[in-house]
């Protein structure tokens, strides 16, 4: 059996991480004001027991430095981490702005990159 197999191949931390923590998915909550986000992080722990969520929001902040990035540029700062409810201190690494420029958009999809170029795809998912 292959599943066997693995299993005996993996190192013991990924076997107990993986029975401590699963990821059932992840999504992005926009708030009305459109300038508040949070991304959630739907998860399992303990055997996959207990539900939690992770939460990280965000703000957006409209940059309009000129026409031609008009509503397409914003700076994104982190504002708050919560775990299963509770709030936890934000890293100091975090506490700053990055540019987030969105490419694409339509009633789908969005593409958008960060400050560092990376690209961020988010489908609109079924309600």
């Amino acid at each position: 059996d292959d599943d066997s197999a693995e299993t005996s191949k993996s190192p013991p931390w990924k076997l107990l991480l993986g029975n401590l923590y699963q990821l059932k998915g992840l999504y992005m909550r926009i708030h009305d004001e459109q300038s508040q986000v949070d991304i959630v992080l739907s998860s399992n722990i303990f055997f996959g027991k207990i539900p939690i969520d992770i939460v990280f929001s965000t703000s957006l902040l409209s940059t309009n430095y000129d026409d031609e990035t008009e509503g397409t540029l914003f700076l994104e700062k982190f504002e708050s981490i919560e775990v299963g409810g509770i709030s936890l201190p934000l890293p100091s690494s975090w506490q700053r702005f990055r540019y987030l420029e969105i490419t694409y958009l339509d009633e789908e999809i969005v593409i958008a990159r960060g400050s560092g170029g990376e690209p961020h795809v988010l489908v609109r998912a079924n309600e």
